[in-house]
Formats: structure tokens, C-alpha cells, sequence
């Protein structure tokens, strides 16, 4: 025997009885049953699409938009680290302007320190001697007193530092020449000329200071006419002063220019202080001193 439905006006199967929840269950299944293919929709269909109804997609575009930023910036992360370490690989180097200022040595001196302290101690040394004039012998008869430029003869770069030159005792030598060269009273002797004049005479930068060598030397030197009037010496000195893992280095550059003559020296100097850093302390109190 065959029942109809109350509200829907079916048949239902004898077999079975009609209970009111029934259409309950059945609505909640149909609701269940079509919310994948809402979801499957939304998916297919454009984002301007579902704008009315997104709602339900929200999370799942949230979800993924945050992994692919993820994955974005991881993957620019990697980039950048590798275009840093394939840079930072090798050795770079730049050509540096004529005004900008000397790099600082982190372990020793450098043109940061020898740079100024020959400039400095030229300029006072030619100012002083330039004051001073000088009798000079001349080879022929009597005293004469010289009216063209005075010579010098570079003899020697004592290094007494605490620190090796290294290629810079070449480059402080250059310096010293050059800047004599540059005085308009002030003449230099070729500097091979006066390696040439000591090898021949057997002679070392210390056995100047005898009398009988001296003047050997400076009568080799001036058999072309022209007396030499001065020997130059150079000499660097260091002082260090250690405060536990910091410590600060005093450098001097000393120039002693002698008279041949009358072996009266005039002696200028100048003075250059460095400061190292390797305590944590000592390093953050010097960014505050720049």
C-alpha cells in the first residue's frame, strides 16, 4: 500500500514510514552535495566573477596568495644572496678621485699616515733651510757663495718604526725626491747618482759622518762644477701606547739635512698618531669620534 506524501504529494513505499525528519536529512544532504560544486565553480570562474558571492573562496585566495608572496621573496632572497657572494667572491677595485681621502690601514700604517707626514715635514725642512744661507768652497780658489740652486744628495730612509715599509720606503723616497724637486732654491741629486757614488767609494749611509769619507764623497759627487751643499737623511720612528686590546701608535718622520761644509744639521719632523681598535668598547667609541 502506497502513501502520498502531506506536503510534496508523493508515493512513499509502504515498507518504509514517513517520519517529519526526513526532509530535514534530505535538505541537509542536498546542501552537502552541492557545496563542492559551488567551490569547484568559484574556482574555475574569474576573481571579478565571484565578487558578489565571495565570501565563500575568501579564505582559500588568502591562503594562496600568501604562499605565492611567500615564495616570491624567498625566491628574490636567494637571488640577491647569490649576486652578493658572487661579487663579494673576487676582488674589486675602483679608480679614486684626485680629492678624496686616503683609505685607513686596519692593521698598519699606510698613506693615510706616511702621505701627510711627508708633505708636512718637507715643507717646514726647505722653509727653515731656505732662511739659512750657506759658504760654500769652491773647487777652483777662495770662498764662493752659490747663486743658482742648492744641491742635495738623498743619501738614506732609516726605518726605526715598530712596523715593516714594505713596498712604502720606495714610495717615501719618491715623495721626499719630488718634493724637493719642486722648491725653486732647492735642487736633488739623481738618486742613482748617488747610489753609483757610495758603491764606488766603498762607502755606507753611516760612514758619511767621518770627515775624510764625507769629503771624498762630496768630491766625487761634484766633479761636474758644482759643489754639493747638503746630505738629506729620513728616519721613522713609532711609539705605541696599550690600553688592554686597544693601543695607539705615535709615527715620526724625521729629516735631517747636514751642511757639507760645516756638518751642521737642521732638523725638522713630523709627527702623525694612530689609533687601533679591537675591543667592542673601543670600536663603538670610535664611530662617535669620526
Amino acid at each position: 500500500m502506497k502513501h502520498r506524501h502531506p506536503r510534496e504529494g508523493g508515493e512513499l513505499d509502504a515498507r518504509r514510514e514517513y517520519h517529519p525528519l526526513d526532509s530535514r536529512l534530505r535538505g541537509n544532504d542536498e546542501r552537502h552535495k552541492e557545496k563542492p560544486q559551488c567551490e569547484t565553480l568559484a574556482r574555475k570562474l574569474p576573481l571579478w566573477d565571484n565578487l558578489l558571492n565571495i565570501e565563500p573562496i575568501m579564505p582559500i585566495i588568502t591562503k594562496r596568495t600568501t604562499m605565492r608572496t611567500f615564495q616570491i621573496i624567498s625566491i628574490m632572497v636567494l637571488l640577491l644572496c647569490g649576486a652578493v657572494f658572487v661579487g663579494c667572491k673576487g676582488t674589486q677595485a675602483r679608480v679614486m678621485h684626485r680629492g678624496e681621502a686616503d683609505m685607513v690601514g686596519s692593521n698598519r700604517a699606510g698613506a693615510e699616515v706616511y702621505n701627510p707626514m711627508v708633505r708636512g715635514a718637507i715643507d717646514k725642512l726647505l722653509a727653515r733651510a731656505a732662511a739659512q744661507p750657506i759658504q760654500q768652497v769652491g773647487y777652483q780658489s777662495g770662498p764662493q757663495f752659490p747663486t743658482g740652486k742648492r744641491k742635495v744628495c738623498f743619501i738614506e730612509l732609516e726605518n726605526a718604526s715598530m712596523e715593516e715599509l714594505g713596498d712604502f720606503k720606495e714610495h717615501i723616497k719618491s715623495a721626499i725626491l719630488e718634493g724637493i724637486s719642486h722648491s725653486d732654491q732647492f735642487e736633488i741629486v739623481s738618486d742613482r747618482a748617488v747610489t753609483a757614488g757610495l758603491r764606488a767609494l766603498s762607502l755606507r749611509a753611516d760612514d758619511l759622518f767621518m770627515p775624510e769619507n764625507r769629503r771624498m764623497f762630496v768630491s766625487v759627487m761634484g766633479q761636474g762644477g758644482t759643489p754639493v751643499n747638503y746630505l738629506l737623511f729620513a728616519k721613522i720612528t713609532s711609539g705605541t701606547t696599550e690600553s688592554n686590546r686597544d693601543m695607539q701608535r705615535d709615527y715620526t718622520l724625521t729629516l735631517e739635512l747636514i751642511d757639507t761644509q760645516t756638518f751642521v744639521p737642521i732638523i725638522e719632523s713630523a709627527p702623525m698618531r694612530k689609533e687601533y681598535n679591537n675591543s667592542v668598547k673601543g670600536k663603538v667609541g670610535n664611530w662617535f669620534k669620526k
